[in-house]
């Protein structure tokens, strides 16, 4: 089984600084950073995917080559990284993920990023539709508030919305327990019966 980092929208526009700052971006960057480090230590596959605008306004969120469509100055891509343009919530649709997931062997994906309640939840349903099994990084991925009849809905409670909607279809999970090797998790679960 090859396992990859799908890193979905980890993008100037969203942090403080963008057109969508999202609150929690910054205290994202940490979690998304380690998940990096163990794929890469592992030489497993790094898949960053940038939504570009295909409108024609320039001044729009995620313009193509606006400064908000930029991965964070933090998150570079290496040589052997993937990256790739997407229009949609959804990374599959109109992109080329699915041919590099197949290209690379990839049979399971490991998924973070923005925002939860749309590009992560698109990408992370249309990745059970190849057949993929999926893990959400619960701390590194990010929501944005809503309003619904005229109510706000906090960043934070669309965030436990959506992963406690994810969790029934999918592994949610922190990165520590992701990237934590199986003898510590073993470990933790106590002697084997």
């Amino acid at each position: 089984m090859t396992k990859a980092l799908l890193l979905i929208d980890v993008q100037k526009e969203y942090f403080s600084e963008g057109k969508l700052a999202l609150p929690g971006m910054e205290a994202a960057l940490e979690p998304i950073e380690a998940l990096i480090a163990h794929f890469r230590a592992g030489y497993l596959p790094v898949l960053f995917v940038q939504h570009v605008a295909l409108d024609a306004d320039p001044e729009a969120p995620f313009a193509a080559f606006a400064t908000g469509t930029e991965l964070h100055d933090r998150l570079q891509p290496e040589l052997h990284d993937a990256v790739i343009a997407k229009s949609s919530p959804n990374a599959f649709v109109q992109s080329w993920l699915q041919a590099r997931l197949q290209g690379q062997g990839v049979t399971e994906l490991v998924i973070a990023g923005a925002m939860t309640q749309t590009c992560i939840d698109s990408t992370a349903r249309g990745a059970l539709d190849f057949g993929y099994p999926v893990t959400i990084a619960s701390d590194a991925c990010v929501a944005g508030a809503l309003e619904w009849e005229g109510k706000a809905i906090s960043a934070a409670q669309v965030q436990k919305t959506f992963l406690a909607a994810l969790a029934a279809l999918m592994a949610v999970k922190p990165v520590a327990e992701i990237i934590a090797p199986p003898e510590a998790l073993a470990a933790e679960d106590g002697p084997a019966a």
